[in-house]
Formats: structure tokens, C-alpha cells, sequence
């Protein structure tokens, strides 16, 4: 194998679709999407948790019923499958999942020239938070965030938007 093919196929696995950078406000435009798809998000990790529980009993049995062993089996991968789906569809958005249980989704961002996430929590109405990306502790949103213009919005202004 030649040196340039070498080099090549390296560049080509490094190299990545360019990201959605969010500002708070294109963060607060996508919300009533995102709210929607952490609630299909819940709702499916709820029947797959129980879906999980129920095989985990059926095994323990003595008397073991093969037949809903092997119907659970498909109800679970089915369920896998559909949130897979469904954090897909987060992704498209160009959201990131956070953390499950707690419902926290991450807009990607940057602050300080570091990659970060403006944090939308479930339990929460607007995005209050944010984080640097390779840290968990969740720090209040500054009050000069909330009114910046968002980006689109400047270009439109200023008949830039392609």
C-alpha cells in the first residue's frame, strides 16, 4: 500500500460532519421539538426498562414460558431499535443526549474557545445551564446570554443568510 493511500484513508475517517453551533436563542427555537422527542425518549426507556424487568423474572421461574421468553425478546429489540430512532432524531437536530434518567439534552456550543453544551434539563421550562463538554458540573446560564441575537438571525438582518 502506498504512502498517499495511507495518509488519505486516515484523513477521510478524521474528518467530521460539520456540527450545529448553537446561541441560546436558536437553543430556545428548536425546544418544542426537542421537548417532544426527550418525552419519546422517556416513554421508551420506560417500556424497555419494564419490557427488561419482566424477562429478567420470567428466567428466574421454575415453570419458565418459553413462548413470552421469546415474545419479550423481540418486544425488547424492537424497543432498542425504535430509540435508537428516536435519539436519531435528536441528533438531527443537532441536539446531543445528555444524560437519560435526568432528561438532560446538550446544544452544542463554545465558550471560552472550548467546546461546550447550552443544557436544556426535563424538569426545567427554558435552558437555565450550561457545562464544557468534557465536564458534568452544570453552571447557571449568564444573564447576557439570554439576549444575545442569535446568529441566523443577525445574517438575516444584515441580508447575509445563504
Amino acid at each position: 500500500m502506498s504512502q498517499s493511500s495511507r495518509s488519505s484513508r486516515r484523513v477521510s475517517r478524521s474528518v467530521r460532519p460539520l456540527q450545529t453551533v448553537f446561541d441560546v436563542t436558536l437553543a430556545h427555537e428548536a425546544l418544542p421539538l426537542v421537548r417532544r422527542i426527550v418525552t419519546d425518549i422517556a416513554r421508551h426507556k420506560i417500556r424497555l426498562n419494564g419490557a427488561q424487568l419482566e424477562r429478567r423474572r420470567i428466567s428466574t421461574e421454575v415453570a419458565e414460558n418459553p413462548r413470552r421468553r421469546f415474545q419479550l425478546e423481540d418486544e425488547i429489540r424492537e424497543l432498542r431499535n425504535e430509540l435508537r430512532s428516536v435519539i436519531d432524531e435528536l441528533h438531527r437536530v443537532g441536539a446531543t443526549l445528555l444524560d437519560p434518567v435526568r432528561g438532560e439534552i446538550g446544544f452544542p456550543t463554545i465558550v471560552n474557545g472550548s467546546l461546550a453544551y447550552l443544557v436544556y434539563r426535563a424538569e426545567d421550562d427554558a435552558i437555565l445551564h450550561w457545562r464544557y463538554r468534557d465536564q458534568a458540573k452544570l453552571r447557571a446560564l449568564p444573564e447576557h446570554w439570554k439576549s444575545t441575537p442569535s446568529i441566523s438571525r443577525l445574517e438575516e438582518e444584515e441580508g447575509l443568510l445563504v
